[in-house]
């Protein structure tokens, strides 16, 4: 997940994902909706931070910087994302919908 902060790693997950599209034995392994829902988490920031609940208003009275709030987001993303991913194989283990996936809120939890 820590490649993927930079733009060649973001380019080399791209690039893997295409190949897994165009090979249709490749493709099949993935269920329904899953693989694109992995493309999703590892090429698109914005479906990291929705999926775990924090939004753009979220911490908003914190921010020192006009920047900090995006640069903060930047720092964490590779974390947030392994933490996600983290939920999602847990949900997927108990056959839970990943939908349904809760993502404990800092201090929560553990």
């Amino acid at each position: 997940m820590a490649r993927l902060t930079d733009p060649q790693g973001q380019e080399a997950a791209r690039r893997w994902f295409d190949q897994i599209d165009n090979v249709k034995s490749r493709a099949r392994r993935w269920p329904d909706g899953t693989l694109a829902a992995v493309r999703g988490l590892c090429t698109d920031r914005a479906i990291v931070w929705d999926r775990l609940g924090i939004h753009e208003a979220d911490g908003s009275e914190l921010r020192i910087t006009p920047r900090a709030a995006d640069r903060l987001r930047d720092e964490l993303w590779a974390e947030a994302a392994r933490a996600l991913a983290d939920a999602c194989l847990a949900a997927e283990a108990r056959e839970m919908p990943v939908s349904d996936v809760k993502v404990p809120k800092t201090g929560e939890g553990h």
